[in-house]
């Protein structure tokens, strides 16, 4: 007969839950921060024409492009967000 798997009952059981709670909110925390700055980046150039993001990246084309990359993960973070957290499951 098999035994059951143990269940964190513990202290470190309590902290690894903490931790991951923490850890979720604070990657949304630094997801939503970095597509709201890109965002931003992207209206100025739309309305200026002058490319704020590459400003920021002192010139370099190549850091602007991993900053957009980010930004693209960032917003495929949401989309997996939404899908598996289902935030909005209790509102009507």
């Amino acid at each position: 007969m098999r035994r059951p798997a143990p269940r964190l009952r513990n202290a470190a059981g309590i902290f690894l839950i903490f931790a991951q709670i923490t850890g979720m909110r604070l990657s949304c925390i630094v997801c939503s921060a970095m597509l709201a700055f890109l965002a931003a980046c992207g209206g100025v150039y739309a309305l200026t024409g002058f490319d704020a993001l590459r400003f920021v990246c002192f010139g370099s084309r190549a850091a602007a492009r991993c900053a957009a990359a980010a930004g693209g993960a960032c917003a495929l973070f949401f989309v997996y967000a939404l899908c598996v957290l289902k935030p909005f499951k209790g509102m009507k």
